[in-house]
């Protein structure tokens, strides 16, 4: 199990990577890199706690949720996404 996440930890990386070069933008790459990241770390947890793999999901989490808050890259604050997407908002105005 350990090879698999260690694969799936490399794929994270990986796709941060290809993330960054095909949109040019670090913000997404980070968030994509996060959030990969902490998936690899919870299913960590799922196979057998320890806790030193507790701490890595902690740090995981801490990051993304410190990084995602100062940089402004959380999921509310993307461009198409959140209340206003569709939903046709103007001017503080929206309409479900």
């Amino acid at each position: 199990m350990t090879a698999l996440l260690n694969a799936l930890t490399a794929a994270a990386l990986g796709a941060a990577l290809v993330t960054l070069v095909g949109t040019g933008s670090w913000r997404l790459a980070l968030r994509v890199l996060l959030d990969l990241m902490m998936a690899a770390g919870l299913l960590r947890l799922a196979g057998r706690p320890a806790l030193p793999d507790l701490a890595v999901v902690v740090v995981v989490v801490a990051l993304r949720f410190g990084l995602s808050t100062a940089l402004g890259i959380g999921s509310g604050n993307q461009p198409g996404t959140g209340r206003a997407a569709g939903t046709g908002c103007h001017a503080g105005r929206c309409r479900e």
